[in-house]
């Protein structure tokens, strides 16, 4: 039988400290979301997404319609962990002439994340990268083609 190795009272502290530590990872409850409007409208796009059910916003380029959309769904995720348990991202995919989605390599995500790199893009402004990669891994935002969203039930989820 193996004898066990004694440790020095250093080695024994720094055992204890390092097994009781919490995770270090920020998670969607203690990460700090800022909300800076630039003006009048984004104001008003915000509030109508808090008090509606569908919001369809449409604007010029730049006028902040994805950033304000990921801010939101990321604040409502937050605030309501009882009431919503994912954002899932629908988004048309567009190529090229003459192309489809099958010439890329790699399975549905790595297909669309050329169309969705936006929406990640801005979520990264907004929160920890390694934060958006968590609630990833763990299904909280979801990757989901238009023409993949007939007969899916999108209860308690921010589209």
């Amino acid at each position: 039988m193996a004898k066990k190795k004694n440790l020095s009272p250093e080695d024994e502290q720094f055992l204890k400290e390092y097994q009781g530590a919490p995770s270090q990872s920020p998670t969607l409850q203690t990460v700090k979301i800022e909300v800076k409007c630039k003006n009048e409208n984004q104001k008003k796009f915000l509030t109508l997404i808090e008090e509606k059910e569908i919001v369809l916003s449409s604007g010029s380029a730049g006028c902040g319609k994805t950033y304000l959309s990921c801010l939101k769904a990321l604040l409502l995720l937050k605030k309501y962990p009882d009431k919503y348990r994912k954002i899932v991202l629908v988004k048309s995919v567009t190529t090229l002439e003459d192309e489809e989605i099958g010439f890329l390599k790699g399975g549905l995500d790595e297909k669309m994340a050329p169309f969705v790199y936006s929406f990640f893009s801005n979520f990264e402004k907004i929160i920890p990268k390694s934060l958006v990669k968590n609630l990833r891994d763990a299904g909280q935002i979801e990757i989901m083609p238009v023409a993949y969203c007939r007969g899916i039930n999108f209860d308690n989820c921010i589209v």
